[in-house]
């Protein structure tokens, strides 16, 4: 029996404090104002609360093992939902530690309801655990997934200079992103000129490409949807855009071309919120 007591300790304690600490860290995340969900303070609080169950099973592990497996539930409405963290994304690594933190938490409810002895309904509770668990986190893939995150193209830019009329010019392509096949197609559908490179972002080995090609400043925003099969390419000659095929079927996913004074600025939107914005094009002074 004082066995039973002293790992019921340390499992509730251990857990709680752990736990509680990656819990208290999010939310001093707040200080360098990243924003704060409300449920972080329901998960600290109910960490609080298996810290206390985890003393309180030392004189009466009956009440110890219910308020932790309260406790434990309480925490749940942050580590159930916290399953889609560890859905990695195209700019998103998780780390190792991310799954074994999910996993201590998983572990100490199956400790809380199978030790020392299961309780009645403790199969059916620990099977709801792992079955939202994997709801959450199969909802966050599938969203994912049908906005084009896992078919992130490499963007890149080209300046497109009319002249001449009557062929088509690459310069300065040193990725070689613009090969014969593409050139013969743009020629195909009226693309002539010179076209400058001017830089990129994804890396040039990206199953899918957006080209850009733009001849002068564009005068507002402009989304660019990415391309569900293949490459999309989009030019903007100065009066209208082309996007070149017409019926390319894209994403829900895109990136925003925005001009700010003599420079046409590119805005990625990562998964999580955040915004990368980088220099597509700079243009001469007027």
């Amino acid at each position: 029996m004082k066995r039973h007591r002293a790992l019921e300790f340390l499992g509730y304690g251990s857990a709680a404090l752990g736990l509680g600490f990656i819990n208290l860290s999010s939310i001093g995340a707040g200080i360098w104002g990243v924003k704060i969900h409300s449920l972080l303070y329901v998960g600290l609080f109910f960490s609080i609360g298996l810290l206390v169950s985890a003393f309180i099973a030392i004189f009466a592990p009956k009440t110890g093992r219910g308020l932790a497996v309260i406790s434990l539930t309480g925490m749940g409405v942050v580590w159930i939902p916290g399953a889609s963290s560890l859905i990695p994304a195209h700019d998103i690594f998780v780390r190792p530690f991310g799954y074994v933190v999910f996993a201590g938490y998983l572990a100490v409810v199956a400790f809380a309801l199978f030790y020392p002895m299961r309780w009645r309904y403790s199969l059916l509770a620990y099977g709801l655990v792992i079955i939202l668990a994997i709801v959450f986190a199969g909802a966050t893939f599938t969203k994912r997934y049908l906005s084009g995150e896992y078919a992130y193209p490499a963007i890149v830019h080209f300046l497109w200079i009319p002249a001449p009329a009557d062929s088509l010019v690459i310069i300065h392509d040193k990725e070689g992103v613009m090969d014969a096949e593409l050139q013969k197609y743009l020629s195909s559908n009226g693309i002539y000129g010179t076209l400058k490179w001017q830089g990129g972002s994804g890396g040039t080995n990206a199953g899918h490409k957006v080209y850009v090609l733009m001849q002068e400043q564009l005068p507002e925003a402009k989304r660019l949807p990415f391309p569900r099969e293949g490459n999309i390419i989009y030019a903007f000659d100065g009066a209208k855009w082309i996007t070149l095929p017409s019926d390319a079927k894209t994403y829900p996913r895109f990136a925003t071309l925005e001009p700010e004074n003599s420079k046409t600025m590119l805005m990625e939107e990562s998964i999580n919120g955040g915004r990368q914005v980088g220099e597509a094009f700079r243009w001469p002074a007027r």
